[in-house]
Order: structure tokens, then C-alpha cells, then sequence
């Protein structure tokens, strides 16, 4: 390394990808539009210090992470200080749940009705993995999310928006970073005296280099076959909705091998490793025997793991996408390399051949100089590391402000409104303004109907505009979630009703459900009235009405009924008969009788005009 490039150190990049056998690290800087290498380095753990992409034993993951940088610091002649890393595919935890919701009789369902079932979903999703989680305190990261299909009135169906129904519900997969997998990784990237920029996901970081941007729009599956896991990842409109992982990978295959030949495992690892590069091999068994078998003889040994293996991963990859069969699938990862792999991912898929793709750094020419002779698949994800940290350099996570307080959250870069919502517990039942419940009864046998008042949708305003869930989110960005008010259930008094339909109160006598009852009585559902006109000829009638119903007055421009006592009603009394608590004052009490102020001892009479409000 010269001395202008250890001059101008700060503008490298060092990128780490710790996997479950070995750690890759690569060092490279931006040149224009191009990411030169400069170089490359590869060390195996001398144990098993990782399983299945998480970190058992952190001082011997730093060993072996330290024998990298030294090695790397050696090539290119000054010391590394900052790193860029990924944590594996394998660690995410998915989750599906059904979530449902009712609504109102043959309501034209709307996005809002479908975002409010998300965050419902997500939310049940964040709280079931909280309570199977061993540690009661531990903290998830909502990464992706997929609907796998809708319903409507219990059917399934494509889309809901636009349809009239009364309840709805989604399948949904949703996937979790767990916050233990963030701290092991910076625990051992702290020990080893380095400072982390960037924090991904490996699939993000494979799909960086993998999928071209003028495709990403499209339905795609990402495959990273490694030795145990084999990880899935599906990508649609730009963004990464569903994660997966099967626990089957290129070990199957050496297994096969080492079963079918007596061998080592180190052995039937190096005969795979040779299949495809040559058409025949020499080894020996555990017994000492000699052996050579060509390439087809081998196919054929392991053909059988290697369509069950690809059915697993055609079937995970449905699951994950809904039940669809994805526009293209990407391989990428060690294992990918094994013959017939790519071909068994298209049988299961009934895709054409061509549409199941392995890919290495060639994909990446035009954005990529590789000053080395590694290119495999297996380059892929570090080599995104780096590039996502040009990109995204500084913003692992991003701090966003909601109703006051600071949330932060793993930044995916496709962080919406959603997301947001969700990791702080915002109640799904608080975006939606409920409507109040209607009220239906009969008069003298008609159907009459009390509309429920209508609700108030919740209020999302970002940086000072309103917005919908699906907004995408930023750093820095201001978020207020003003809740929804819910509609309140209609309510009318037999008084109350009368003077809507503008019947004279005192012509009236009034039964609910055959049993006489005071003007002051309130309608349920469902209720019989029966009006009965108080005419002349009726004397018992008039006497009943005229001993023992009271008077009427009006109390804030609607009549209320005062049921006949023997001694004068004063005004403190009307507080017996209306919605206003005394105890809980709510400022400055208002009392007028007939336009002029009154007192708690005022004596009231038949017709009197009241007003009582706070102020």
C-alpha cells in the first residue's frame, strides 16, 4: 500500500461479515461510481463459536475477528478503526398470526380500515414474541412484514378495499431482530477495538450487490444457501417484506457423502467442494480404501438430498411470499454452488431455469473492481456490507420523535408511519373513529331508527402534514398520532323524541313494552312504544296524567320531565335528572333560570327555561 492510500485511510471502507464457520472481511473505497477492493481476507472459527448465525462464545469470535484485521492491516499497510456489519438472516424471528376486526353493517372497507388490520397484526405479532421469550425484558425490532392473504365475512380474497362488509381479517408474517443479537455483535466488534458505522441485515446487504435497482420493483426471492441455513428473504416494491429461514443447507449434502463413502467429514466436504470444478476425484475412507468416482456418479448419489432440500426452500419461499410464486429467485452463499440446486428451486416453483439465477461478483462488474481472486457467491454479502455502509454510513438506527418522545428503531430504510406506531404499542382501536351504535325501536308499530354519532379518525401529522400510516419515516422526522374519537351510542329520552318529531308532549300517553312510563324514561333496542292520543273522551286518562305525571321543563333547550312530588322542586334538584357532576368540576359552574342567574334554592315550575354548562 502506498503512502497517498495510508494518507487518505479515512476514505476506506472495512467491511465484516461474521458467519457461523468463518469471518470475511474486505476493504475497499468509492472511486467515482465504482468500489475498488484492495483486499480480501477469510479465516475460519477454530471452534464452534457460532450456531446457526449467532454468537456463543463472544472471546472466540474477537480471535478470530482480530486474526482478520491483523491480516487485512498487514495488506494494506495502516490500522482499521471502523466497521461496517451484518447480523445473518438466520437470527430474525418470524411470526404469523390471524388478526380480524369487525365494523359497521355493509361499511365500504378503505385503506384506513386495512392499515389499522396491519398495525393490529404487527402488534399481536410484537407481543406474542415478547411472551415466549425467555428474557422478560428483552426488545425486538419489527424488520418486514407480509400479508399472506384477506377476508372478508369469512371468505377468503385478493384485495378488500373497495368491498362492503362487516368483518375483515388478514393472515399475516411478521419478522423480529432481537436486540440480544445487536448487543453480542457489538460486544465483540468493542473487544476488538473497532468502532461499528453500519449495521444491516445480511439480506439486505446480499440484495445491494445481487438485485439491480431497475428491478428491485419486482416480486423477487433471495436465497443465501450457507452450510446449516439456508436463508430466504422476499423483496417487492423496493423493499424487503418477508424473511425466512429452513434449517437445511450444503451440510445435507455433505452428509450424503460422507454416509454413502465411509469418509470424514473434512473429507466429504472437499469431495463436494470438487464436484463442480471436476469431473472426477480421488480420496480415501475412514477405513483406508482408495476411491475414485466422476462427477456423475456423484450427482447421482447426492440428487435425492438435493431435491429435498429444494422443495424445502420452493415451499418456504411460497409461504413467505403468500402463496405466490415470485417473478425471479437469486441464489447466493457457498452453498449455492452445488449442482442442481438452482434447477430444483425451479422444478418446485414452476419456474423457467432461466428465472432461478446463482450469482457472484460478476453481477456487480459495472459497480465493482475486484482486486482478487475470490468472486464466488460467497463474496456477495460482505462485499454489500460495504456498500450499504457507503450508503447508508452512520444510520444503523434512526431516532424519531412521537407525540414528544424519542423512539429509535433499526433502520431497514423502509420505515413507514407503521412501524413507528407499532414498536411504541399504539392501539390499532384508536386509529379508527368508531361510529356510536344506532338505536332501532317501533311507534305504534313503524320501525324508527336513532343514528349512533359518527367518530373522528386518528390524526397522523408528520413534520406538519398530514399523512398516512404508510408514510415513509426518516431521521429526525416528528411524529404526532393524535387517537381517533370514537363516536358515541345514540341515546334519546321518550321526551326527547317526541319533541324531535314535534309532538305535543301533554296529548300523549305513553307505554314501552305494555307498561306505562315516565317522558323521562330512555329508549332501548328493540323497544315497543305505543302512543296513545290523551283525548277529552278519555277522563281517567286525563285525570292519571294530570295527578301523578308531573310537569315538564326545559334544561339546555331539551325537555326534561319532573315527576309530581309533594313539595316544590328547587333548582339543586335538577342536577338529580341530568349528566352534570358537581363533584368534578370542569371550571366555572353557569346557572340561568329564565335568562337570569340563579341560585341552588330557586323554586322551579312547569315550563321554566334552564341553562347549566361550565365554563
Amino acid at each position: 500500500m502506498n503512502n497517498n492510500n495510508q494518507n487518505n485511510s479515512q476514505d476506506f471502507i472495512f467491511g465484516l461479515d461474521i458467519g457461523t464457520r468463518t469471518v470475511i472481511g474486505v476493504v475497499g473505497y468509492q472511486q467515482d461510481k465504482k468500489f475498488i477492493i484492495v483486499a480480501i481476507e477469510q479465516q475460519e472459527h477454530q471452534s464452534r463459536a457460532m450456531m446457526d448465525g449467532q454468537i456463543h462464545d463472544i472471546d472466540k469470535v474477537v480471535i478470530t475477528v482480530q486474526e482478520v484485521r491483523r491480516k487485512l492491516e498487514e495488506k494494506i499497510g495502516f490500522k482499521l478503526k471502523k466497521v461496517g456489519i451484518a447480523a445473518a438472516g438466520r437470527v430474525l424471528h418470524t411470526v404469523q398470526v390471524h388478526t380480524e376486526q369487525f365494523v359497521d353493517r355493509d361499511t365500504v372497507i378503505e385503506l384506513s380500515h386495512i392499515h389499522a388490520l396491519e398495525l393490529q397484526g404487527i402488534s399481536t405479532a410484537y407481543e406474542r414474541l415478547k411472551n415466549q421469550s425467555y428474557v422478560s425484558d428483552s426488545d425486538y425490532f419489527c424488520v418486514g412484514y407480509s400479508v399472506i392473504r384477506y377476508y372478508l365475512n369469512q371468505y377468503m380474497i385478493s384485495n378488500l378495499e373497495g368491498h362492503k362488509g362487516n368483518h375483515i381479517a388478514m393472515d399475516m408474517i411478521a419478522t423480529f431482530l432481537p436486540q440480544t443479537v445487536i448487543d453480542s455483535l457489538y460486544t465483540v466488534i468493542q473487544k476488538t477495538g473497532l468502532e461499528i458505522v453500519h449495521l444491516t441485515l445480511e439480506p439486505i446487504a446480499a440484495i445491494e450487490i445481487v438485485i439491480p435497482k431497475e428491478i428491485q420493483l419486482l416480486n423477487l426471492a433471495l436465497v443465501d444457501i450457507g452450510a446449516g441455513t439456508s436463508d430466504i428473504a422476499i423483496s417487492k416494491e423496493g423493499s424487503i417484506i418477508a424473511y425466512g429461514m429452513i434449517p437445511v443447507a450444503g451440510d445435507e449434502i455433505t452428509e450424503q457423502i460422507l454416509h454413502t463413502y465411509l469418509t470424514d467429514f473434512e473429507t466429504a466436504e472437499k469431495i463436494k467442494l470438487t464436484l463442480a470444478k471436476k469431473s472426477q476425484t480421488s480420496f480415501k475412507d475412514v477405513l483406508g480404501l482408495s476411491h475414485k468416482i466422476t462427477k456423475d456418479e456423484l450427482i447421482k448419489i447426492i440428487e435425492p438430498v438435493v431435491d429435498q432440500i429444494t422443495l424445502k426452500i420452493a415451499n418456504k419461499i411460497l409461504e413467505l411470499n403468500g402463496g405466490k410464486t415470485p417473478n425471479a429467485v437469486f441464489c447466493v452463499g457457498g452453498g449455492s454452488q452445488i449442482t442442481g440446486l438452482a434447477q430444483g428451486i425451479a422444478k418446485h416453483l414452476n419456474l423457467p431455469p432461466e428465472r432461478v439465477a446463482i450469482r457472484g461478483l460478476e453481477i456487480a462488474n459495472k459497480r465493482i473492481q475486484v482486486l482478487s481472486t475470490i468472486t464466488g457467491p460467497e463474496m456477495i454479502t460482505p462485499l454489500g456490507i460495504c456498500m450499504t455502509s457507503i450508503s447508508q454510513s452512520g444510520n444503523s438506527f434512526i431516532d424519531v420523535l412521537l407525540n414528544g418522545q424519542t423512539v429509535s428503531l433499526f433502520n431497514t430504510n423502509s420505515i413507514t408511519v407503521i412501524d413507528v406506531a407499532a414498536y411504541q404499542g399504539f392501539d390499532h382501536t384508536n386509529l379508527l373513529g368508531r361510529k356510536g351504535k344506532d338505536l332501532e325501536f317501533t311507534v305504534n308499530g313503524q320501525v324508527k331508527k336513532i343514528k349512533g354519532e359518527v367518530g373522528q379518525a386518528a390524526e397522523i401529522v408528520l413534520n406538519g402534514k398530514v399523512v398516512s400510516l404508510h408514510h415513509p419515516i426518516h431521521a429526525g422526522d416528528q411524529l404526532v398520532i393524535k387517537p381517533a374519537c370514537h363516536g358515541k351510542d345514540a341515546r334519546i329520552s321518550i321526551a326527547e323524541w317526541m319533541n324531535m318529531e314535534h309532538l305535543t308532549i301533554d296529548e300523549y300517553i305513553v307505554k314501552i313494552n305494555g307498561q306505562r312510563v315516565s317522558l323521562n324514561t330512555y329508549v332501548q333496542s328493540g323497544d315497543e312504544i305505543l302512543l296513545h292520543k290523551n283525548n277529552k273522551e278519555n277522563n281517567k286518562e286525563n285525570k292519571l296524567k294530570n295527578e301523578d305525571l308531573g310537569f315538564y321543563i326545559i334544561v339546555n333547550d331539551t325537555p326534561l320531565y319532573l315527576p309530581k312530588k309533594s313539595t316544590n322542586y328547587i333548582f339543586v334538584e335538577i342536577f338529580n335528572y341530568i349528566d352534570i357532576d358537581l363533584s368534578n368540576p370542569k371550571g366555572e359552574i353557569v346557572l340561568l333560570l329564565n335568562d337570569k342567574q340563579a341560585a341552588y334554592t330557586d323554586k322551579i315550575h312547569h315550563g321554566d327555561n334552564v341553562k347549566i354548562y361550565w365554563k
